[in-house]
């Protein structure tokens, strides 16, 4: 009987032993080292927040390269897995190797490299540059120490930090709101991240290494008051990009003081006006929509003192531009090759808008508006933006190969 015990012991450590290994060898692996030391924006997140049949591969790295090409590294318990899900996408099975590193291409714009349980997709690539990418996947795969932009994440289970440059014109002028003129490329922004019901939401803070840009950031915000979301329903749920924003009176001035992008962005006026004295009107809830070349801005404004000064833009204005009534509407201004129109509204709503239509709908809400989840995301805070994410990837053929890791994600919301 003291046998029979012992195997049964025996049995049952051999059995523990086997699955404790199974696990060990499986458990997904750390990808941090596999992030670029040069990226531009570098950030972690559970997988299963991106989508719950990612749920295995434990945390994915996402990253933005110096060159602007988007990586995610990821953990592969099995290969298998990675090739059944490669099928899912298309791939029809070919494979390359370099230096005990697989290849397989995506849509001819993307490479997937793995090895070691380490599995790394980046891209886009033009043609004559793939073989320099893959040399460069290589080192990254084999690498154990990363970016120091990681040592900035923040805690929690998806969180980024980023250099401003790293985004597209219309975010980075987002984020580099308040920031002094000409110091835009010292900001940078962390963010935790959290997604529910399609929306990925990044709660952000900007900062700078330079105490003189970081104190005027931290500053800007006084200017600022929560949003109310009186327009939200005015942003259609396919918009591409939108930005909501509380703002205190006489305070936009100088929060767009060193934003010039913003500036035009918002109101896509050029010196012929005094914009300045309209926008230090604003005294509320703005909302600005762009998308492609249009644009749409709508505020509350306090007061519409700057008309009386219309005339006098009309008779300064300088050759090639003019300022011109629209009846029942407000002003089109033309130059520089731009048509702006503008105005105040009966009820005290000033609107910019790149054409007649857009201009006609400020105050109007959409006939399909931003989901109410998304709108209630934005208000209480001072400022937000809101990227359509679903359809921007869509839009991009060259960024499709990134959508099964959103599949499960429309939106991307911004609060500051």
């Amino acid at each position: 009987m003291k046998k029979k015990g012992y195997v049964i012991g025996g049995i049952t450590l051999a059995t523990v032993l086997a699955v404790a290994v199974f696990f060990l060898v499986n458990r997904p692996k750390d990808c941090s080292g596999v992030v670029p030391k040069d990226c531009l924006l570098v950030g972690r997140v559970e997988a299963k927040q991106l989508h719950p049949d990612l749920a295995p591969l434990g945390n994915v790295w996402f990253f933005e390269d110096k060159e602007s090409r988007f990586g995610v590294a990821m953990a592969v318990p099995r290969e298998k897995y990675l090739t059944d899900w490669l099928r899912q996408q298309g791939w029809n099975g070919e494979t390359e190797e370099l230096r005990g590193t697989k290849f397989a291409t995506l849509s001819n714009q993307f490479l997937l490299g793995w090895r070691d349980g380490r599995a790394l997709l980046m891209g886009p690539v033009a043609a004559q540059r793939r073989s320099e990418l893959m040399q460069r996947m290589v080192i990254s795969l084999r690498a154990e120490e990363g970016s120091p932009l990681a040592e900035r994440l923040p805690e929690g289970s998806g969180s980024m930090v980023a250099r401003t440059s790293a985004f597209p014109d219309a975010l980075a002028a987002f984020f580099q709101l308040g920031a002094p003129k000409g110091s835009g490329a010292d900001v940078m922004v962390s963010a935790t991240m959290s997604s529910a019901e399609g929306v990925l939401t990044l709660d952000a803070e900007t900062f700078s290494q330079r105490r003189s840009v970081n104190d005027a950031l931290q500053k800007s915000m006084e200017g600022l008051s929560t949003i109310s979301g009186t327009y939200l329903s005015t942003i259609p749920d396919n918009s591409l990009f939108s930005l909501a924003a509380g703002v205190k009176r006489n305070a936009l001035p100088d929060l767009l003081r060193g934003n010039e992008a913003l500036r035009l962005m918002l109101a896509g006026m050029n010196s012929a006006v005094d914009a300045d004295k309209m926008l230090r009107a604003v005294d509320g809830d703005l909302v600005a929509q762009w998308s492609g070349g249009d644009f749409q801005l709508v505020a509350r404004s306090a007061d519409d003192s700057w008309k009386a000064d219309v005339d006098y833009w009309q008779q300064s204005a300088s050759k090639g531009t003019t300022i011109t009534p629209v009846p029942q509407l407000g002003y089109r201004l033309r130059g520089d090759g731009k048509s702006v129109l503008f105005g105040v509204t009966e009820n005290g709503d000033f609107f910019a808008a790149s054409s007649d239509t857009l201009a006609r709908q400020a105050v109007v809400p959409a006939t399909s508006p931003l989901p109410e989840k998304i709108q209630n995301g934005i208000k209480g805070n001072k400022l937000a933006a809101v990227v359509g994410l679903k359809s921007l990837l869509s839009a991009k053929s060259d960024l499709k190969p990134l959508l099964p890791f959103f599949s499960n994600i429309e939106y991307l919301l911004i609060v500051r």
